[in-house]
């Protein structure tokens, strides 16, 4: 799980961010005006718009293929949350019914879980 995540408002100008801020490595969490989760942006995503308009903002490029799952699911029912949604992401946050932008704890990516289950296992 990527906790390294940052909140940003949706309204955020995407020439103001150029290049991700260095403390995200995988998404940009992205809040509403009332700090509600409006979706994700991923740094591959922002970082494709290498030349925004000046008035392109967050909103903008914001991804809403995710799945919220709690820091409790075991991997197999994130594999199934994702599957089951045909989800990219799964954002990690209690399990409270509506969730804020600053509730979530984390990301998981698909990737993520393949590369947790090679960890020690063998293909052939």
């Amino acid at each position: 799980m990527h906790t390294n995540v940052e909140i940003l408002p949706a309204t955020q100008r995407l020439s103001d961010l150029r290049k991700p801020p260095a403390s995200v490595s995988i998404a940009i969490i992205v809040s509403g005006e009332g700090g509600e989760l409006t979706g994700i942006v991923t740094a591959a995503s922002l970082a494709r718009t290498a030349e925004p308009e000046l008035s392109a903002v967050l909103s903008d490029i914001v991804e809403s293929n995710y799945v919220i799952v709690s820091p409790d699911d075991s991997l197999s029912d994130v594999v199934a949350a994702i599957s089951a949604s045909n989800s990219i992401f799964a954002l990690v946050a209690p399990k409270n019914g509506n969730h804020l932008a600053s509730d979530i704890l984390g990301v998981i990516s698909c990737k993520d879980i393949v590369d947790t289950l090679a960890t020690g296992m063998e293909l052939f």
